[in-house]
């Protein structure tokens, strides 16, 4: 049949990142993190359970490294038990020592029953470590960093929760809990936020940190996976409006390379295919049929069908997706010069 046949793996290769501003490996922000955080014993990372390998920053397996480290992967709402049984077989393989959550980070969720048993995991785990009564709390941007902590932060009775910007100052933050949205590199400065009040534990905030550029020439298929889970200042930062369009178009090809490789062919009925593709211009043929475009507005279309492709697939309308080929186990990243 149409929906069982199997189309050939796409290669990809990663753009020219030479211009792009919205991908900048912040050592210095690094530096302060391992500056600040000596003496934390407990290395709470955050990842998009979509992306469990894509989201994972190599620096972090530094900071792991003498640290009891603890993975908590965010959207788990958008897959199904069997395929998070898959990432935590995945998980277990790569990072053998680390320990793991997954967590529903909607806005809209029902109940915090999930974050109690995280919190309580976090507090636990300080506890027995010992060391300062922090959690280094650290993921890639818009990974759900800060609604993580929102969500942890809930359970405490008293509206006058402190902050502070500065772990030797003590300055307090005028606002008191985490502030979320849905872009790239929003949080800007390391911020302790209280986890418990007696006795007192934290989690230290830090802004999300980009992987570097070298990271991405190596690793196509991550640089992909973050633009398709937005978790990439892209498309309009430091690449000309030709080259975001051609990103956006080999990010919609990855993804259903991603759907097709794993047999996931729920998106073939939602759009009602006649069967699997890998062509964007079958998705973008499509979807812009209803568009009231006249055809002079060809690119005005493109950049519509391709916008109402990515919300489908955000919002889980194609099913449970992990872009990530879970086959493999990961492999450390080796830092070093690329020349482009």
């Amino acid at each position: 049949t149409k929906a069982s046949q199997k189309l050939e793996p796409v290669r990809f290769e990663t753009p020219d990142l030479t211009g792009s501003g919205g991908l900048i490996y912040e050592a210095k922000g690094l530096e302060q993190i391992h500056k600040l955080s000596f003496g934390m014993n407990v290395l709470l990372e955050i990842r998009d359970v979509r992306v469990p390998a894509s989201s994972h920053h190599p620096s972090f397996t530094r900071l792991a490294k003498h640290r009891t480290h603890l993975i908590c992967y965010t959207h788990s709402d958008l897959l199904d038990e069997g395929t998070c049984e898959r990432v935590a077989n995945w998980t277990r393989k790569s990072w053998p020592y680390a320990e793991f959550r997954f967590v529903d980070t909607r806005e809209n969720r029902s109940g915090h029953e999930a974050f109690t048993d995280l919190r309580e995991w976090i507090e636990s785990t300080v506890d027995r470590v010992g060391g300062l009564n922090t959690a280094l709390t650290v993921g890639i941007p818009n990974v759900g960093k800060s609604a993580v902590l929102l969500a942890l932060m809930k359970h405490i009775k008293s509206a006058k929760v402190r902050a502070r910007t500065s772990l030797t100052k003590r300055r307090v933050k005028k606002s008191t809990r985490p502030q979320v949205k849905n872009q790239p590199g929003f949080t800007k400065e390391l911020t302790q936020y209280v986890l418990r009040d007696k006795p007192r534990q934290y989690c230290l905030d830090v802004p999300g940190i980009t992987q570097p550029k070298d990271f991405f020439y190596e690793r196509p298929e991550a640089f992909y996976s973050l633009v398709a889970v937005n978790q990439l200042l892209q498309g309009k930062k430091g690449f000309e409006p030709h080259e975001a369009e051609q990103i956006m178009k080999d990010t919609v090809v990855f993804i259903l390379d991603a759907l097709n490789r794993d047999r996931n062919f729920g998106y073939v009925k939602k759009l009602g295919l006649e069967g699997p593709t890998n062509d964007e211009k079958v998705i973008i043929d499509l979807l812009g049929q209803s568009r009231k475009h006249n055809a002079n507005d060809a690119e005005k279309k493109t950049q519509k069908a391709i916008e109402t492709f990515l919300k489908l697939f955000r919002t889980g309308n194609f099913g449970p997706v992990v872009l990530d080929d879970l086959r493999q186990t990961y492999k450390p990243f080796q830092f070093q010069q690329y020349e482009r």
